[in-house]
C-alpha cells in the first residue's frame, strides 16, 4: 500500500498518529520539492546517525527526551519543546 502524504489545505490529526507508533516508526507526513516533514520515533537509547539535510530543520519533541547536536552546541528538548 502507498504511504498517503497530506495534500495543502489537508488537516492531520497528528493526536492520533501516536497510536501506531508501536507498528510503525517513521512516518512521512507531506512531502514537495522544498521541504520534508517526517514523525520520526526514536527508541529510548537509540541514537540517530549523524546525517545533514538541505535546509532548516524543525525538531518537536512530543514524548521522552531527545539530546540533539547541531552548529556544534548540545541542546536537550522535553516533551512539547521545538527546536528550529
Amino acid at each position: 500500500m502507498a504511504t498517503h502524504h497530506a495534500l495543502p489545505g489537508e488537516i492531520v490529526d497528528l493526536g492520533t498518529w501516536a497510536q501506531d507508533v508501536p507498528n510503525e516508526k517513521t512516518k512521512v507526513i507531506a512531502k514537495t520539492d522544498e521541504m520534508e516533514l517526517v514523525r520520526l520515533v526514536i527508541p529510548a537509547g537509540k541514537e540517530l546517525p549523524s546525517h545533514k539535510v538541505l535546509g532548516p530543520i524543525v525538531v518537536h519533541c512530543i514524548t521522552g527526551e531527545i539530546e540533539f547536536v547541531a552548529m556544534r552546541t548540545t541542546q536537550v528538548l522535553t516533551p512539547g519543546q521545538l527546536l528550529y
